[in-house]
């Protein structure tokens, strides 16, 4: 769960050369709808984060289904749009921090609000499996908004994820959670709690972080050998800090690494049941 830059783009311009690049019906649709999206559109900026208090514009049926083709089929603005919010090579989903985001999600539905189908700022890079979780998912079941927004909503900076873990003699256990701590109100927790939940991290997190720890293997063994579990421990704090230090403190790689280098069982050669 990372914020993410606002994007800084032309969006009636763009909307301007999608017409362009239309033909026949879905040129005229869009250029009849194109006041009433602008609009719509200034009324989203406006009421950012507030998405649930926005009142949807009145569009035919044609007008929607033309916008939303405006998505769907490719054109060479659409295509420029895509490039600009997708660059940048190292960039993570900022829904959840796991994997480079490859396609664009609809913070707002499409289906449901197709006048922001081709509009920047609610077009948010993410991985295909958050895009797929997310589906057109917009409450949670209190009725509130069901994810972060990340351009618009502000992740708190104390931590509210945190991680378990326990050794057993032939396995290691993660269970990832989130916690409302002094400083986060209860309605920003519960848009935390269910963005987290619909998107399966505490899951994701798990697996994840075994890869992780089954890929550094070789690393803690030769730590143990040049200085045992003081050695281990330091190492692995180190990297968490550092991590946590690009990241925060609700990054799940260092949570991962700080939280193992408190764990003296772990360290004193416990990894190998991970690592075998």
């Amino acid at each position: 769960m990372q914020g993410l830059r606002r994007p800084r783009y032309n969006d009636q311009r763009l909307y301007d050369e999608v017409v362009l690049a239309k033909t026949l019906n879905n040129k005229a649709k869009l250029r009849e709808a194109r006041e009433t999206v602008r609009i719509g559109c200034d009324r989203y900026k406006r009421k950012a984060p507030d998405f649930l208090s926005l009142r949807q514009v009145e569009l035919s049926d044609e007008e929607k289904a033309a916008l939303r083709h405006a998505f769907d089929v490719a054109t060479r603005p659409m295509a420029e749009l895509r490039g600009f919010l997708l660059s940048g090579s190292l960039q993570q989903c900022p829904f959840c921090g796991l994997t480079g985001a490859s396609s664009l999600d609809h913070y707002l539905p499409k289906d449901a609000y197709p006048e922001y189908s081709i509009f920047s700022k609610n077009l948010v890079p993410a991985c295909p499996d958050c895009n797929n979780l997310k589906r057109d998912i917009v409450r949670n079941d209190k009725g509130a908004r069901a994810f972060l927004h990340p351009y618009f909503d502000l992740v708190p900076t104390v931590a509210f994820l945190t991680l378990a873990v326990r050794l057993r003699a032939r396995a290691i256990e993660l269970r990832f959670s989130v916690v409302q701590e002094d400083g986060i109100d209860a309605e920003a927790f519960g848009r935390i709690e269910s963005h987290f939940k619909i998107l399966d991290l505490a899951d994701r997190y798990r697996v994840k972080a075994l890869l992780e720890l089954r890929g550094i293997k070789g690393a803690l063994r030769d730590h143990h050998r040049e200085g045992g579990a003081e050695k281990v421990s330091a190492e692995l704090l180190r990297v968490g800090r550092s991590w946590e230090e690009s990241f925060g403190v609700n990054y799940w790689r260092g949570l991962l690494y700080r939280t193992l280098a408190a764990q003296a069982d772990f360290c004193d050669r416990g990894f190998d049941v991970v690592v075998r």
